[in-house]
């Protein structure tokens, strides 16, 4: 009885063997399949598409530019909105140059007419297209409207004033300690310090190098617009990278804005941020001039070069 048990267990054995054998046999000849098959839907499959989008085309808008600066003249860039896929027009601006314009700011109960005249402003790395030579006087307090009508029909309008000057207290450096860089190798962080006026005061600093050889050429390291920032004992204390070496002549010019260019500025670096990066959110610019974009205000600041030694 027992002999025939063996024998039965024996045979279950052998066909279970068979069995799994089969499967096994079925399972190669099935995954080789899949990849001919899949091999062959790669092969005869484009894996790149390309896809036409159309953009709707935003109505085209003027872009004013004009910084007010004491003693300086008039000076205004007038410009248009393109598609952001158009391609670049060639001119110095940057976008289409509009010419046909009809510009003028009061001020004091003086109208001044800005004409069409290209122009350079070197210190402060801009190109202006409408130009005065009258100079500005900020001596005389009051606003400055601005009007601007091109030969489309298109308006803006704007207004700003002079605010006060904010004083730099202190500009100071300080060069890496590392033993392993040598002394001549040294490069050294610059530090400058103001007092906070109050909270909700708005400034700009820029700090840089003036080019020994030719003092007119100024290169900016450091440009940060801020609001509210901390404070020590109602100092703040604004400091660079470690950018500058022993000799360097360095500027530093330290701003007092006003909110809609804090804001208005504050939108271009970020939209610039943004340009072309896939995982950024798009911004728009927050415009400080009415019936257009841009920006129309004052430039007020302290200025002061130092040699760092």
């Amino acid at each position: 009885m027992i002999l025939r048990k063996i024998s039965y267990f024996c045979r279950i054995k052998k066909k279970l063997k068979k069995s799994n054998k089969k499967h096994n046999v079925q399972m190669k000849n099935i995954t080789k399949i899949l990849s001919i098959l899949i091999s062959f839907s790669l092969v005869s499959c484009n894996l790149e598409q390309a896809v036409d989008i159309d953009l709707p085309k935003g109505k085209d808008q003027l872009v004013v530019e004009c910084y007010l600066e004491h003693g300086k003249p008039y000076q205004l860039l007038l410009t248009e909105t393109v598609p952001y896929l158009s391609p670049p027009n060639g001119t110095a601006f940057g976008l289409p140059d509009v010419k046909d314009a009809t510009i003028s700011i009061t001020h004091n109960n003086q109208t001044i007419t800005l004409i069409y005249k290209p122009n350079v402003d070197i210190s402060n790395n801009k190109v202006f297209n409408y130009t005065s030579t009258q100079l500005v006087d900020s001596t005389i307090k009051g606003d400055y409207s601005l009007f601007v009508r091109d030969g489309k029909g298109r308006e803006i309008t704007a207004k700003t004033r002079f605010l006060p000057k904010l004083a730099i207290n202190e500009i100071s450096w300080e060069f890496q300690n590392d033993p392993l860089i040598q002394d001549t190798a040294r490069k050294a962080l610059v530090l400058v310090r103001h007092n906070k006026l109050s909270a909700t005061q708005r400034h700009r600093i820029q700090i840089g190098k003036v080019n020994n050889t030719d003092t007119l050429k100024l290169k900016t390291e450091t440009d940060f617009t801020y609001e509210g920032i901390f404070s020590t004992n109602n100092v703040v204390t604004i400091g660079t990278r470690y950018l500058f070496k022993k000799k360097d002549t360095i500027f530093v010019r330290l701003f007092n804005v006003e909110q809609q260019y804090y804001a208005y500025k504050r939108s271009v670096d970020a939209s610039q941020s943004a340009n072309g990066n896939p995982f950024a959110q798009p911004v728009s610019i927050t415009s400080g001039v009415q019936g257009g974009i841009g920006v129309f205000t004052t430039l007020v600041y302290d200025k002061r070069n130092v040699i760092i030694e």
